[in-house]
């Protein structure tokens, strides 16, 4: 835990208000690459909004939602609750894709190696 906790800590992370948007960056210093640790990030958002989010290598999950959505993650599974939206857009490779309700004008969901 010791260890995992000086890797944290070295990360780069920023988070800012850009236009209205919330942005949250994590970089990994250099030198990570063999590195197994697990990190887990909550972010806490209103029932409405708008996400657009990217990771590798790490699950997402998203409660109930009222707002467009698009998500795109690499080796990460996604789980989405009740999720109303005009236009829904999810992409993951080598990640399962699951969800309670989706209701959307659009309903974009793909996936490689894995099951929706």
């Amino acid at each position: 835990m010791g260890r995992a906790r000086e890797r944290f800590e070295e990360m780069n992370w920023s988070v800012e208000e850009r236009d209205g948007d919330i942005i949250i960056l994590a970089d990994d210093p250099r030198g990570w690459s063999n590195f197994n640790m697990d990190i887990d990030v909550k972010v806490h958002i209103p029932a409405r909004f708008k996400i657009d989010m990217e990771t590798n290598h790490g699950d997402i999950w998203v409660g109930d939602l009222e707002g467009e959505l698009s998500m795109l993650t690499s080796h990460g599974d996604v789980e989405l609750g009740n999720i109303s939206s005009r236009r829904m857009w999810v992409k993951s490779s080598h990640g399962d894709i699951a969800g309670k309700a989706l209701r959307a004008g659009v309903i974009e969901l793909e996936t490689s190696h894995a099951d929706l």
